[in-house]
């Protein structure tokens, strides 16, 4: 097979390619690649061809590489400057003289991932959101609310999490769903107590942000090793999980993260505690509900920030709640109900409308977190070379890792590769490896490339560390 790909290497650009001391292909030679699919594309984007390929239409795994999908279909449907909404209505009347709101306070989630979250709100302003509320309560001259407050949840589905999800993931920090509302970046923290001891049961100290009525059935024990192994079971809705693994031992405070269950009643039950301590009063009432609330009278809204600003966390940090909101906003934006399922619709036949090679392209997620999702690096490349045309391509490139600099690529190829060479979008779980995105070679030429690699027989560390090798010759020699 090594000889073809040698043979394919001169066949395609016989000129361009410069002999180097080392094979680019030799480091997938290895022993440990044997049991291994790859697949990669190298293309020339001034000249619009392809330069170097390697099963290039195969259709792999590609881990969070997904979000390059995911975040490129948001720019083109939405622009960098669009904001996503939460308006503020009200089911009932006004007492201007006392002030009173007699009915309800409904709150209508229409998909912003950042209520609260870290990435754009510190400790001191996370409550922002409060503010908003409150501001539009007082103008409208509410100081009473005598009925609920609900969080209108129609917009989006009650589906919450992709199909495919994996029973072990969806409950845990990093597959957080999508939902109407999301807030504080739908997780929440598991304080633990271990014994001196190994294989000993542990004790759940405290749970921060309180959650109301979550029942917690904790079967985690101490272990001599070092890493975190505990994981939570549970489902979107429902407040009664499971907690099982490992965790060092002799720890005073050991935090793990977890998807709060129902992020849109969540977020009505801190509106109802904060609007007090802002001196509104309420009657302790809240719920969320999926059916659109009738007899609505509009009295505010507030925005998210921009897009480009959401896009930029989701590719550099590699963000997997903000990609998977974002793919139900785009069912919403093609009149679907928001849900992941009916986003990886939109997102395919947007990109076949584009005539992206369609063979082989199943998108499960916005995430890139379900191993149902399957893309070749043509297609990736395709959609790399779209976008570099594109009137949002700075938003775009600028999401990106730099390797050397910053997000995910920060220490990558640090002793091979020139700091500022590549920008691209890691991807990384068990078994998967993958990277795609732009190179600018020694030469001054600029590529798209995708590299995707599933089922090696070594460790995620190595394949990364060889990764940076092969790249580093195509650096040098194109």
């Amino acid at each position: 097979m090594y000889k073809r790909i040698i043979l394919l290497i001169i066949f395609i650009n016989p000129n361009n390619f410069i002999v180097a001391q080392q094979n680019p292909w030799e480091i997938w030679q290895k022993q440990a690649y044997e049991p291994a699919q790859i697949s990669f594309l190298l293309y020339d984007i001034q000249n619009n061809k392809k330069v170097l390929s390697l099963n290039d239409k195969k259709s792999m795994i590609p881990a969070s590489t997904m979000k390059l999908v995911t975040t490129a279909t948001a720019l083109e449907k939405f622009g960098g400057n669009h904001r996503f909404e939460t308006a503020i209505y009200i089911q009932g009347h006004i007492d201007k003289q006392s002030k009173i709101l007699y009915g309800n306070l409904v709150i209508k989630g229409l998909g912003d991932p950042t209520l609260g979250s870290k990435y754009f709100y510190n400790n001191e302003n996370r409550f922002a959101f409060i503010d908003s509320i409150t501001n539009i309560l007082v103008r409208q001259n509410i100081s009473k609310i005598s009925g609920k407050i609900i969080v209108d949840a129609s917009a989006f589905s009650d589906e919450a999490v992709a199909p495919s999800s994996n029973w072990e993931d969806m409950a845990n920090y990093y597959a957080c769903g999508a939902y109407a509302i999301s807030v504080f970046d739908n997780l929440f923290t598991i304080h633990f107590s271990s014994p001196l001891e190994p294989e000993k049961p542990t004790k759940i100290i405290e749970i921060e942000p309180y959650i109301p009525n979550l029942s917690t059935d904790n079967r985690v024990l101490s272990s001599n090793r070092t890493s975190d192994q505990a994981y939570i079971f549970g489902q979107a809705f429902n407040n009664n999980i499971i907690i099982r693994g490992t965790i060092p031992k002799a720890k005073a405070d050991f935090k793990i993260k977890g998807a709060i269950p129902n992020p849109n009643l969540y977020f009505a039950y801190i509106v109802d505690s904060l609007l007090n301590i802002k001196k509104i009063t309420t009657l302790n009432i809240f719920e969320s509900n999926f059916e659109a609330q009738s007899n609505l009278k509009f009295i505010g809204k507030f925005s998210s920030p921009t897009l480009a600003d959401i896009i930029y966390f989701t590719n550099k940090k590699s963000i997997n709640q903000y990609a998977d909101q974002l793919i139900a906003n785009i069912a919403v934006e093609n009149k679907k109900l928001g849900s992941i399922r009916n986003g990886t619709e939109s997102i395919t036949n947007f990109w076949k409308d584009k005539n992206m090679p369609n063979d082989g392209l199943y998108i499960a997620d916005g995430s890139g977190l379900s191993r149902q999702n399957s893309i070749s690096a043509e297609q990736l490349v395709f959609l790399l070379n779209y976008m570099r045309h594109s009137t949002n391509y700075p938003v775009f490139a600028n999401s990106l890792a730099v390797n050397g600099k910053n997000g995910t690529m920060k220490s990558f190829g640090k002793r091979t590769i020139p700091a500022g060479a590549i920008w691209a979008k890691t991807g990384s779980f068990r078994q998967v490896r993958s990277l795609s995105g732009y190179l600018k070679a020694k030469s001054g030429k600029e590529y798209a490339f995708a590299l995707l690699i599933n089922n090696y027989n070594t460790s995620s560390g190595q394949v990364r560390k060889d990764m940076e090798v092969f790249l580093n010759q195509i650096f040098l020699n194109f």
